[in-house]
């Protein structure tokens, strides 16, 4: 049976063309949320086809002249010093970048982790700056069985540890696969958190190298979870958690992908009979 759909990340940015050669659809699905593609830019300028304006780490820093409204999305100056070579391939390796904008120039559609209600500005923008269909398809949070885990030894050594701790002295903290924080900064967050027991809002750091004190963690957490200044972050927040743990909200979305899928099948299909015909 033939495929009719592929749908790939942007790692495998060659897979595009061949796939397009034998007939078969691409979807490329992104974990980055729209307002991400947005900064990142169009396909041509990713792959180093036409110019970028921004040469230097510091270009990175402000939002693209591409993006049509006032935004607070960009690098800090220690984030993309990290990874400037990456973005601008001066490294041995092909560029993160190339490699997206590759991937996004050879697919039909673009499945974005993303929802009106999370960022309905910048899905409109993304599809204006790539002309292709841009689909949110929720944010997909996993679905969480418990009982799968009743024979992990790793799971019960952890929950056993857990029962023995009293009520609201441990914090979980998630920075993402693909988050290495030094062990330095594991410490200041674990300090700030531990003198503070509350979490919330981004630690004001050193704009060069990226660090942060203690200190700075606990007062931005007083900031957010007591101060009057921090009312509209505990606001957002609650407004945010229907989104996220909305069974309902999210199957919408992936079933708008899935109705996507099906319509360009069905118009693949009637363009092959009038051809015949």
């Amino acid at each position: 049976m033939a495929s009719e759909w592929v749908i790939y990340d942007f790692v495998p940015y060659w897979l595009g063309p061949i796939a397009s050669k034998l007939g078969i659809s691409r979807a490329y699905f992104s974990i980055f949320i729209a307002a991400s593609l947005c900064f990142f830019g169009p396909a041509p300028t990713l792959m180093g086809l036409t110019p970028d304006h921004r040469t230097k780490p510091e270009d990175f820093t402000v939002p693209p002249k591409w993006v049509p409204f006032e935004s607070t999305v960009a690098f800090r100056l220690f984030e993309i010093n990290r990874v400037i070579d990456d973005i601008t391939g001066y490294d041995e390796n092909i560029p993160a970048a190339y490699r997206m904008g590759a991937t996004i120039e050879g697919c039909n559609v673009l499945a974005v982790r993303s929802s009106h209600e999370f960022e309905p500005e910048w899905l409109k923008p993304l599809q204006e700056i790539h002309q292709k269909p841009v689909i949110p398809v929720g944010q997909l949070p996993p679905i969480l069985n418990y009982g799968d885990y009743d024979d992990n030894e790793e799971w019960k050594a952890m929950k056993e540890w857990l029962d023995k701790q009293s009520k609201g002295s441990v914090f979980y903290v998630a920075f993402g696969s693909e988050a290495k924080p030094s062990q330095a900064e594991v410490t200041e967050i674990a300090l700030g958190l531990l003198e503070e027991k509350k979490m919330g809002y981004s630690v004001p750091r050193d704009e060069q190298d990226g660090w942060f004190t203690g200190d700075s963690v606990a007062e931005s957490l007083r900031l957010v979870m007591v101060e009057t200044e921090g009312k509209i972050y505990r606001e957002r927040i609650k407004g945010m958690k229907g989104l996220f743990v909305d069974r309902n909200v999210q199957d919408k979305y992936v079933n708008n992908l899935l109705d996507y899928f099906k319509s360009h099948r069905e118009r693949n299909e009637d363009a092959k009979l009038k051809g015949l015909n």
